[in-house]
């Protein structure tokens, strides 16, 4: 009988997180010729909840290898603590000022030490970029041995088949998100006032609407989204977490989009490996903006992040 990979995670849309824990555990089961199997809650949980979702995690969590999304790992690990069976725990980031959840807030700060005292040989935390291998390794005590890199990889050619020679007077705000901070609204503000169109994607059809100074824009495909990016000027990563790595700046760069970026997470190494914009402020942003730079994606970071490399990561 065939070994299994099983994915276990949860969420209602299926965005930049889960496309990067789905690809990891494809690309597992293709290194250890193993049958693939998902198995995904499509909804959110909060509170409480959470206490339903780790027991239906932990009974799920049988297989030889198991990739879980991050609050579902203490239950895997717990599962499988007498067997020899895998535990792949994919933490995309870690910023304890995001959750505002008792449990998230516990949960987190109890794995993190669990792994740093424990050192359990058949648990593995998951990390999108070099930052974060150093930051889980050198803040919180984790052994190399526990971590594993795992970037965002991403089919850099469909990506560049969207690439436009028309450039808008277009600003590009991100991705609609309760992690954006309170100073892309800030800028909008101006750059609208200036006779720039500004516009954040989304995912969500129901959040798509028109503002003042932004609008927030749901596309019908991952073509048309590519394109509208491609036409504008700059893409914007003001988010106010240290996030992981941040597909839509990745994907930016590629179209020859350059981006502006504040210095937090991952996304910093990014930003600076594509030769684009690190800023501490609006200000820095403005003139950058102001100044319309000719920007072209480096050659030798084009397939750096290619899907194509993935099996170099195991």
């Amino acid at each position: 009988m065939a070994e299994e990979v099983r994915y276990i995670s949860h969420g209602d849309l299926e965005d930049g997180g889960y496309r990067h824990e789905k690809f990891f555990a494809e690309s597992l089961a293709e290194s250890t010729k193993s049958k693939y199997l998902e198995l995904r809650k499509r909804k959110l949980f909060y509170g409480l909840a959470n206490v339903k979702l780790i027991i239906w995690s932990f009974f799920k969590a049988t297989a030889e290898n198991n990739v879980v999304a991050a609050r579902l790992g203490i239950s895997s690990w717990l599962r499988n603590i007498f067997n020899t069976k895998q535990t792949y725990v994919v933490v995309h980031d870690y910023d304890k000022n995001r959750y505002n959840s008792l449990f998230l807030r516990v949960y987190f700060p109890l794995l993190f030490w669990g792994i740093k005292i424990f050192k359990p040989n058949r648990v593995k935390v998951v990390v999108v970029s070099e930052y974060w291998v150093k930051y889980f390794n050198e803040t919180k005590g984790i052994p190399l041995n526990n971590l594993k890199l795992f970037p965002n990889l991403l089919e850099v050619k469909l990506i560049l088949a969207q690439r436009s020679l028309v450039n808008k007077k277009t600003i590009h705000l991100g991705q609609y998100s309760i992690k954006n901070s309170d100073l892309v609204f800030d800028i909008s503000s101006k750059l609208s006032k200036k006779g720039y169109f500004c516009y954040f994607s989304t995912l969500d059809k129901g959040l798509a609407m028109e503002c003042g100074d932004y609008s927030v824009v749901y596309f019908n495909s991952h073509a048309d989204y590519l394109k509208r990016m491609a036409e504008s000027e700059f893409t914007l990563g003001f988010s106010k977490y240290h996030e992981g790595w941040n597909r839509v700046v990745h994907e930016s760069v590629l179209l020859n989009t350059p981006v502006i970026a504040f210095k937090k997470g991952g996304m910093q190494y990014l930003v600076k490996e594509s030769d684009c914009f690190l800023v501490d402020s609006v200000e820095e942003a403005l003139e950058i903006i102001e100044r319309r730079v000719e920007y072209r994606c480096p050659k030798e970071f084009l397939y750096k992040y290619d899907v194509s490399q993935r099996q170099n990561y195991f």
